[in-house]
């Protein structure tokens, strides 16, 4: 939803540059509508890289989805949310990857000299949904599953 938002023509106006851009904190903090083919950072793979990007996002999300199925996986609401940050995100990148063989970045930082690579939501909720994960299987306890923790038959 924020991609079609920001993405349409009559949200943004044009920079001196004759770039499309919105100033929520001028010098600092812009809304700029950008194409990436490639990934994070715009790291480009050569002509093929929306296919690479494409194929890897599938493949994680699969790896995601069958870890959330295995008997051993213990889900709290913790690693419930941040496999929804993940999952979602990727469903939204993997959307425009199809429809338009490109993520759509908006969220632009700038601070005096130094830009900060052009990202969108998507992506940040990619990266506190893996801190969260990560940081859920680093405390869980992998003797326990899903199907015996707290039930009144494995005490």
């Amino acid at each position: 939803m924020t991609k079609e938002w920001i993405f349409s023509p009559s949200f943004l106006l044009e920079d001196p540059y004759g770039e499309r851009t919105f100033p929520v904190l001028p010098g600092f903090f812009h809304l700029t509508p950008r194409w990436n083919s490639g990934g994070i950072w715009g790291i480009r793979m050569g002509p093929l890289s929306n296919t690479f990007f494409l194929a890897a996002s599938l493949g994680a999300v699969a790896v995601l989805i069958s870890l959330l199925r295995s008997a051993t996986w213990r889900r709290t609401r913790m690693s419930d949310a941040a496999a929804g940050m993940i999952l979602g995100a990727a469903a939204g990148n993997l959307y425009d990857r199809i429809v338009h063989q490109a993520v759509r970045d908006f969220l632009d930082f700038h601070w005096r000299r130094y830009a900060y690579p052009t990202f969108n939501l998507a992506d940040s909720l990619i990266c506190v949904g893996t801190v969260l994960l990560a940081w859920h299987l680093m405390r869980s306890d992998p003797g326990k599953s899903r199907s015996t923790s707290g039930s009144v038959a494995s005490r």
